[in-house]
């Protein structure tokens, strides 16, 4: 089984570009190989072609009204004919018609950010190095930027190798006997500087160190950002709930108060009712006509006594 590890997000969606686009080209190939098979038996036998044909334009069919042959452009041609033509004008520039690394002909694979072309073996040693060093493109399976076919065409193989192996050894082979010597050429020609001339290898490293440096930075501020917009949109969520809760409380002791409120005016309401009904006075002016009518009936006690 095979594992496919990338260092960053950029590197996973590229793998996932170049995987989807080999897909793609496996099966319309196949498509093709199995329209062209049906085309030579169409031509062995025209009676069946005639009764059973349909267009396709992925086949290649005779054409009944010239005599002649056509073809019709299949999508196979379509995703490959741009590709073929600047892959074709990447390999005329001297030197690039050769991997940078291994000296293998006829690479289809190159370092965008380097600007040299790589067979698939020292590409994988590649992507090793991380996109800050060396970005990887198929040449064939990728969409390749203008910048980058430009960078190809005016950089090349042979002006990177005059940098990068300024001082490697005169009997130096690049015939790798083993996978992991071509692994510690690669790492040390271009991660190690070590075949640079000494200026030019400060002058590298410098520039390295300050594009890891802004990165960090870039880095940083981004997780900055993300922290405030949490944050924020943790406040927000806090007032919204906190309006919330308020508003249910406010009405909570409303409706309780006017529980309250309406208890009270049926009690007393009772009360009143009782006291009306039991002959007792209600207020003061209650109290005085009570007062009179004892002092009237007293009156009238003393009187029937007396006579």
């Amino acid at each position: 089984m095979l594992f496919l590890q990338g260092e960053s997000s950029c590197e996973v969606e590229e793998w996932i570009t170049v995987l989807q686009n080999a897909v793609t080209h496996a099966i319309l190939s196949q498509q093709t190989v199995c329209g062209e098979k049906e085309t030579s038996l169409r031509v062995q036998r025209p009676q069946l072609q005639q009764s059973h044909s349909s267009p396709d334009i992925t086949r290649i069919s005779t054409d009944s009204h010239t005599g002649g042959r056509r073809s019709s452009l299949s999508p196979l041609s379509a995703l490959t004919s741009v590709a073929t033509s600047y892959v074709e004008d990447i390999w005329s520039v001297p030197g690039n018609e050769i991997c940078a690394d291994c000296e293998k002909s006829k690479p289809k694979w190159a370092s965008v950010t380097l600007g040299v072309t790589l067979c698939i073996d020292c590409s994988g040693v590649h992507r090793s190095l991380g996109v800050d060093i060396s970005q990887v493109k198929s040449l064939t399976l990728d969409t390749l930027k203008p910048e980058w076919i430009d960078k190809l065409k005016s950089v090349g193989n042979r002006t990177v190798n005059e940098l990068y192996e300024h001082e490697i050894p005169q009997d130096f082979s690049k015939e790798f006997k083993s996978e992991q010597d071509r692994r510690h050429f690669i790492r040390q020609k271009y991660f190690d500087l070590a075949f640079m001339m000494e200026s030019n290898r400060e002058a590298e490293q410098t520039r390295r160190s300050d594009s890891l440096e802004k990165k960090k930075q870039a880095q940083a501020a981004e997780r900055s950002h993300r922290r405030h917009a949490s944050a924020d949109q943790l406040l927000d969520a806090i007032k919204q709930s906190s309006t919330s809760s308020v508003a249910s409380k406010k009405h909570s002791m409303q409706s309780n108060s006017d529980k309250i409120l309406a208890q009270n005016s049926s009690s007393v309401a009772g009360s009143s009712s009782q006291k009306l009904s039991a002959g007792q006075p209600s207020g003061v002016f209650g109290r005085i006509g009570q007062s009179l009518r004892s002092v009237k009936n007293a009156m009238m006690e003393y009187t029937k006594n007396e006579f």
